[in-house]
């Protein structure tokens, strides 16, 4: 109501919240990449690029976007996605239907130019799983900090899966 970063939800987490979105953020892994799994079976590989849509990245590379996949994007991403669109959407929509289409609109905002559909399908499918994880957390908690907690988890374990792939390949 007064446009304050407050008002989105913005405030410093609680222990609490940081320990509910750690906790959510390892969970929501586990159940994105089971959805990711019948994602490529419904869209397998059609021949597209590798993981990696241009190029095999360098360690360096991978720890410099992680870095930022785990601070920035939490908090960016986060305060746009559950703090605006969730906020508008629930107004207008209701919570769960929010939580479901800002959660679509961040699986989308995941798509990479250059993918073909199943590559997109299943990345932005995948994303869209731990939207509705991270919308949840907004709406039950009425802030952000839990969801921050739970995004940052996630893009670590990831950034951490990919450093493994790279040094195991």
């Amino acid at each position: 109501p007064g446009g304050t970063l407050a008002d989105l939800g913005f405030t410093k987490p609680t222990a609490h919240e940081i320990g509910l979105g750690i906790g959510v953020g390892v969970g929501g892994v586990f159940v994105a990449a089971r959805a990711a799994a019948a994602l490529r079976w419904l869209f397998p590989d059609d021949g597209g690029s590798s993981l990696f849509s241009s190029s095999r990245p360098s360690h360096a590379v991978v720890l410099v976007f992680g870095a930022i996949a785990c601070i920035g994007a939490p908090i960016v991403e986060e305060l746009y996605f559950r703090g605006v669109v969730q906020s508008v959407l629930t107004r207008t929509m209701g919570t769960t239907p929010a939580v479901v289409m800002q959660a679509m609109l961040f699986g989308a905002a995941h798509f990479e130019l250059g993918m073909t559909f199943n590559q997109a399908a299943v990345r932005c499918g995948t994303v869209a799983v731990l939207g509705c994880f991270l919308g949840w957390l907004r709406a039950h908690t009425g802030r952000l900090g839990a969801g921050m907690a739970a995004h940052a988890t996630n893009n670590a374990i990831v950034t951490l899966v990919t450093l493994a792939y790279l040094a195991s390949h």
